[in-house]
């Protein structure tokens, strides 16, 4: 028996219920059950449940514990004691390798956290992907201790995979001496799906994106992908062997499009697309 996901297309197409949607978690922390590490490369002092500490140039004064006394949530938080700092960026946090995360053309990555700072500072958020993206983001603390929760979302990548890459807060002045706790890190991979799906279905792992008027697609199964506009019109049909990317020129096709996959069971995945 076919297996079917997505309501009928028509009512998608008309109710335009269009949602981006976590496709899966692709990092987390929590602290609960982390432990300081050995040291680890890129001039870390130590690591922590896949976090690295940086201070460079040992221009810093700092220390870093598990603070279970006041925790943010849960029973343990990270806790950074600033006394001294040098420029901006000597004292910072990462995450990034050994931790590989198997970012896909597509999809935005959206990073949540939970930070508390004595005082009011500005930190720098930086999001390197090599080849893919460099944002730098300044996030400001109001302090006196409350709890803020952040969130901040890259562009849609338009290339795949990257073992060279960091997330990483950094602490500088004039934010000294200061107080900052951490906690629940989590870093989520988004589609620009639709909404109204009953199930994610991931063994079929389809990736669809666009540059320079063509559609891209990509899908972990033998398929026959159906491009459609947003009255339901079919503009472009192809079928796709396991893990073959499969390049669609659009003409003169604009604005959004609906990128249908069915695989041999019969099995349905559907993405939408801005054309580029």
């Amino acid at each position: 028996m076919k297996k079917t996901i997505i309501f009928i297309g028509t009512l998608l197409l008309t109710t335009g219920i269009f949602a981006d949607s976590v496709t899966r978690t692709v990092f987390s922390q929590n602290f609960e059950n982390a432990s300081f590490g050995p040291a680890a490369p890129f001039d870390a002092n130590d690591t922590l449940g896949g976090l690295d500490f940086y201070n460079l140039g040992a221009q810093s004064v700092y220390t870093r514990t598990l603070d279970s006394s006041q925790p943010i949530s849960g029973k343990k938080s990270l806790k950074l004691d600033l006394t001294t700092v040098g420029e901006w960026w000597t004292i910072q946090v990462r995450i990034e390798n050994p931790v590989v995360i198997d970012f896909q053309a597509g999809y935005s990555y959206r990073i949540t956290y939970k930070i508390r700072s004595t005082v009011a500072q500005t930190i720098t958020y930086f999001c390197h992907i090599a080849g893919i993206t460099d944002d730098q983001t300044l996030v400001s603390l109001v302090g006196g201790g409350v709890v803020e929760t952040k969130t901040y979302t890259t562009a849609v990548l338009t290339q795949s995979g990257s073992t060279d890459f960091a997330l990483y807060w950094a602490f500088g002045f004039p934010g000294i001496p200061s107080t900052v706790t951490i906690d629940d890190i989590v870093i989520e991979e988004m589609s620009n799906g639709v909404a109204g799906i009953s199930e994610q279905v991931d063994n079929m792992k389809m990736v669809a994106y666009s540059t320079s008027k063509q559609l891209n697609i990509k899908t972990a199964t033998n398929s026959k992908v159906v491009v459609l506009d947003l009255t339901g019109r079919q503009l472009a049909q192809r079928n796709l062997n396991a893990n073959e990317t499969v390049v669609i020129p659009m003409g003169n096709a604009s604005g959004c499009v609906l990128v249908k996959a069915t695989d041999d069971q019969g099995i349905t995945s559907i993405r939408k697309v801005i054309l580029q």
